[in-house]
């Protein structure tokens, strides 16, 4: 009897030991049987203050019972601070703890944002103080980062010729942007190339050379019959165009080799010819609908009215002097005439308009005709015009910048 008590002892003895065992080894190992995890890569990439950032998916299961509703994110990740970031998450069940980091690369990928200061081409006279007014640059991350532009470039104002000035800046991550500004140096014009307006035959272009010329376009129903003219004869001409006629008329103009060049937004004499502001306001305006038509700015341009109109007096006393130096110290190259056809309110005659341009032409200089594909009559007799023209050894070309026709100011 004492032994079978002993044997029963013995066994109650085991059997806590065993259970003992099992709650230590419970302790010990049971964290094991928690499992933490997601599916991120080790290191994922976050773009600088992105919107789209979404948390990881990440999962919690103990003995393969899902614990995710346990799950805690232990920090946030801050999307404005650029770099390595960790993600920390932790889930408890019972006694057992498991935590895990989520590692992240917060990086700046945007390119700094550069702006020129004054034009991005410019013409200065030799001999003349070249001053470069630089740029300013700001980042997404580094902020005002100005002063740390690189420039290359140095413009030689005793000589003619063209400059490019570079301007780079890379921010804190690499990224790098650049710009470039075109500086012209070119001989003062004299007197000899211009003439005063009224219809002196001196200057403009070369001899021998027509430059047919079309202002207050495009125009729906006739910028496209002298298109088609100018393609039936192998001939380029200078639109000067406003803010009138569709875009297609003009990105035409563009792709079949003419000049696309500014006139005016309003052709309002009272409004840009009261104030320089309200003259670039209006200008600024045509210059972006070219450039975003034919993606290049334009510098060529034609006051309206020329540049040697007096109605601009009733508005300021002065002004076209004024402008006329603006537009020349911006870059700018401008245009008058020394050939009206008379279109503008002379004629409606195609023939006289024919009659007006043909008996006005001189192989001894060039030939700036002034015309408008705003009108019925020019349509009708451009072709004329161009056999004429043909016909007698003239060429055609378009206006560029090496073009001097300046009629005299006289306001």
């Amino acid at each position: 009897m004492k032994k079978k008590r002993l044997k029963k002892k013995y066994i109650i003895i085991v059997i806590v030991a065993v259970i003992l065992l099992l709650v230590l080894l419970f302790f010990l190992f049971g964290d094991n049987f928690l499992k933490l995890e997601t599916k991120s890569k080790k290191t994922t990439e976050v773009e600088y203050a992105t919107k789209d950032f979404k948390y990881p998916k990440v999962t919690c299961k103990y003995l393969g019972i899902d614990k995710s509703k346990n799950i805690k994110r232990l920090n946030n990740i801050d999307l404005k601070k650029v770099g390595k970031q960790d993600i920390k998450y932790s889930c408890k069940t019972l006694t057992f703890k498991k935590d895990i980091k989520v590692k992240y690369d917060v990086v700046d990928k945007v390119a700094p944002e550069m702006k020129l200061k004054g034009d991005k081409s410019l013409t200065i006279y030799v001999g003349e103080k070249y001053v470069d007014k630089g740029v300013t640059a700001t980042d997404n991350v580094d902020g005002d980062i100005s002063k740390k532009v690189v420039v290359e470039g140095t413009v030689n104002t005793k000589k003619e010729g063209k400059t490019e000035i570079t301007y780079t800046i890379t921010d804190s991550s690499g990224n790098k942007t650049t710009l470039k500004r075109t500086v012209t140096v070119k001989k003062r014009p004299v007197n000899g190339p211009r003439y005063s307006g009224g219809g002196s035959s001196m200057g403009c272009g070369e001899a021998g050379v027509i430059y047919l010329t079309f202002d207050d376009g495009p125009n729906g129903l006739y910028t496209p019959v002298i298109l088609d003219a100018l393609k039936k004869h192998g001939v380029k001409a200078t639109f000067f165009v406003t803010m009138a006629g569709p875009d297609s008329m003009i990105k035409r103009e563009y792709n079949e080799g003419h000049a696309v060049a500014l006139h005016t937004a309003s052709h309002d004499y009272g409004y840009i010819y009261s104030s320089s502001a309200n003259y670039w306001a209006d200008l600024n305006k045509v210059s972006a609908r070219v450039e975003r038509l034919t993606g290049k700015k334009s510098m060529l341009m034609r006051f309206p009215g020329g540049v040697s109109n007096t109605i601009s007096r009733h508005y300021k006393n002065g002004i076209m002097s004024q402008l006329a130096k603006e537009v020349e110290d911006k870059g700018y190259t401008y245009f008058d005439w020394n050939i009206s056809s008379g279109d503008a309110g002379g004629t409606t005659d195609p023939n006289q308009e024919y009659r007006n341009v043909v008996n006005s032409l001189s192989k001894s200089r060039g030939n700036v005709i002034l015309m408008h594909d705003i009108k019925k009559h020019t349509s009708l007799a451009i072709d004329s015009i161009i056999k004429y023209g043909k016909d007698n050894g003239y060429q055609f070309k378009v206006l560029t910048s090496d073009v001097i026709c300046h009629q005299g100011i006289n306001n």
